[in-house]
């Protein structure tokens, strides 16, 4: 018998590339306006960050496609920790 397909998969996802300028003149020329220098660190900065994160977005999808039910433990894991960690915290707040 077949699975009923999910309304909003998960996995695979799309593998479109996110347009990024590669140099600065091509990002004044772009977008129209000039970035003073510490502007132009930003996006230096978060050009990287961008890479890290999809890629932490892609396995975390994987996991959960290939692993739903370890998933779901580890979030429910994660709360009961943060539950108690908080429980903990209020108490030691009204001494």
């Amino acid at each position: 018998m077949a699975r009923a397909a999910s309304a909003s998969p998960i996995f695979p996802e799309r593998n479109e590339p996110i347009s990024w300028p590669q140099s600065r003149a091509e990002l004044e020329k772009s977008e129209g306006a000039t970035f003073s220098r510490d502007m132009w660190s930003v996006f230096t900065i978060g050009k990287p960050l961008i890479g890290v994160t999809a890629r932490a977005i892609h396995r975390v999808r994987k996991a959960a496609f290939e692993r739903p039910l370890y998933l779901v433990g580890g979030v429910a894991v994660a709360s009961f920790l943060a539950g108690i960690a908080l429980r903990i915290w209020r108490s030691r707040q009204y001494d």
